[in-house]
């Protein structure tokens, strides 16, 4: 909002107490996403019994408002200014995202959370919800293989799968460079025939701005406009070779006219992402008979659901992407509807207790990082909703419970989506933060991955971590229990020679040493030895796994002689 602020921002305004955030009510009406997302995190449910608060109940929140990625940024560096003046740790949630950007943490926005991130100053985001959808194109070039072609279909949005508007974002790698053309071809009798098409933009040129049109082969009083516009250049952040492209093919009134997207390179892998998350690149169940130009079926590449992680909040060095599980699957609204799996206006993701989020998007990044870094509950989430959105009554199917005042009505509604899940872990970080409150980002991923859940569904062992689950599914107690026994032991190398965490253990343990340690022995509570092994080392959060013996009192020890 446009004013006088006494934020440290040059623009804004700035709402500060309880007082000032209830007489300016609201920004957006019809609008709750932020208020279900700051629920999760830490809302008190609105009673003090209520089943609905979030994870941090009893911390202080800081909202800002912003739709553009300049304006989180300055958010970001608003709020942890803010916990530095109070002398607080801060735990900021990032429920937003994009798949415009390199997908390899070296885009401006973050780079910049790189500079702001630090001790107690700690960054999560929701990893993306594209994750069953053909977003992503990848493919390697060589000076024989130097095409590729894709459709650009399934406009779900709109009434035929070949019409609508997409925003397509190409990056290669440094000193590769491409070329793309955007094609329109007809599709008759299993017969592709190309009626119009643009030329061949390349990389190696700085084109900030360029606008054609292409048009289709219905007759003169019925032609249907394509209107493109792109640029290409080598990006000064971190100079690959790069292209956008805009394609607005609304106007097409039928289903035989496509586009056909093609990149040409003789070197380095290319990866493309479009957006919206309808349409899809996809070359499936089309002819490769061409009645007036030829091409290969094996240049044909189709999208896939790989590097659907998103940018903004899945892509960061220090930003801590969070995936999303299915840990509902029914429940009661408050008219009485029992709701089970969808669909419904805003509930249409059903799923396995456990199992992984349809939507939740994938890893890895296109610099090879596995992404997420952990994934939470967030199918399907009851939290908060706005009292100034009409989308939610006493009769919405998607509502659960309320509160009033008689006066005013306050609504909690399910929703789904890596929004839900990211403050999920931002709310139980913000917990970490209480008993830790210098936690860095490398102590994070620390303990998720000491103390994440691992299942039948997200793998075990050498499996984890993965571009699905990331480390698992997060636990808030064992990590509480691991910075307590391990991050928070300022006497380590005088009186704690062996730290054994977590204990107790359902599954496994991990052993940190001062000493060398020659080998382990394990006894039950009848003195009968069920578990021997050799370390021969200085254990460095050396992982046993104790999930073959039954749940018992078990006493471990140690043997340190060398031989």
């Amino acid at each position: 909002q446009s004013g006088v602020t006494t934020a440290p921002m040059p623009y804004g305004t700035e709402y500060v107490g309880s007082p000032a955030i209830l007489n300016r009510m609201r920004d957006e009406i019809n609008e709750s996403h932020g208020t279900h997302v700051a629920g999760i995190a830490g809302g008190n449910g609105g009673a003090s019994n209520s089943i609905y608060k979030g994870v941090a109940y009893d911390s202080e929140i800081v909202l800002v408002s912003s739709g553009t990625n300049q304006g989180a940024l300055d958010g970001i560096n608003y709020i942890f200014q803010q916990a530095t003046l109070q002398g607080k740790p801060a735990v900021i949630n990032i429920s937003q995202g994009t798949h415009i950007g390199p997908h390899d943490g070296t885009s401006s926005f973050d780079s910049m959370c790189n500079n702001l991130v630090g001790p107690g100053k700690l960054l999560v985001g929701s990893a993306g919800n594209e994750g069953s959808d053909e977003i992503h194109l990848s493919k390697t070039f060589s000076s024989t293989n130097n095409i590729s072609y894709s459709f650009i279909d399934n406009f779900l949005q709109n009434n035929l799968n070949t019409n609508g508007v997409s925003l397509i974002d190409v990056w290669g790698e440094v000193g590769k460079n491409f070329e793309i053309s955007v094609n329109v071809v007809k599709i008759i009798n299993n017969q592709i025939q190309l009626i119009d098409y643009t030329p061949y933009y390349s990389t190696t040129v700085n084109n900030p701005s360029i606008s054609t049109t292409l048009q289709d082969s219905d007759t003169s009083s019925s032609v249907d406009v394509t209107q493109i516009e792109l640029q290409t250049e080598t990006n000064s952040t971190n100079q690959k070779p790069h292209a956008m492209i805009f394609i607005n093919n609304s106007a097409q009134d039928d289903n035989n006219h496509y586009i056909l997207f093609e990149i040409k390179s003789s070197n380095g892998t290319v990866n493309s992402w479009i957006t919206p998350k309808n349409p899809d690149f996809t070359n499936s169940n089309r002819p490769v008979k061409f009645t007036n130009f030829s091409i290969s079926n094996t240049l044909y590449v189709n999208g896939d659901t790989n590097m659907t992680i998103g940018e903004v909040g899945g892509t960061g060095n220090s930003i801590i992407s969070v995936g999303a599980y299915t840990s509902k699957n029914t429940y009661t609204a408050f008219n009485g509807t029992t709701v089970n799996n969808g669909p419904l206006p805003s509930i249409d993701f059903p799923g396995t207790l456990g199992s992984i989020a349809s939507f939740s998007s994938k890893g890895p990044t296109a610099d090879g990082r596995i992404k997420p870094d952990i994934t939470a509950p967030g199918n399907v989430i009851v939290s908060s909703v706005s009292r100034f959105d009409s989308n939610y009554t006493s009769t919405s199917v998607e509502t659960v419970s309320g509160l009033t005042d008689n006066t005013n009505n306050w609504y909690f509604a399910a929703m789904q989506g890596t929004s839900m899940s990211s403050p999920m872990v931002a709310g139980i970080i913000a917990l970490w933060l209480q008993a830790k409150p210098n936690l860095t980002v490398a102590q994070i991923k620390t303990i998720l991955q000491n103390t994440s859940i691992t299942d039948s569904f997200t793998g075990t062992g050498s499996a984890i971590p993965n571009n699905t689950w990331g480390r698992g599914k997060i636990n808030a107690y064992s990590g509480i229990q691991y910075i307590n026994q391990f991050l928070n032991v300022d006497t380590f190398d005088t009186t704690n020679n062996f730290i054994v965490y977590p204990n107790p253990t359902s599954s496994k343990i991990f052993i940190t040493s001062k000493e060398y340690v020659s080998s382990y022995e394990i006894y039950n509570t009848l003195g009968q030895k069920v578990k021997e092994g050799s370390f021969n080392a200085v254990l460095d959060q050396q992982e046993l796994d104790l999930s073959a013996l039954q749940n018992s009192l078990y006493i471990l020890n140690f043997k340190g002689e060398k031989v």
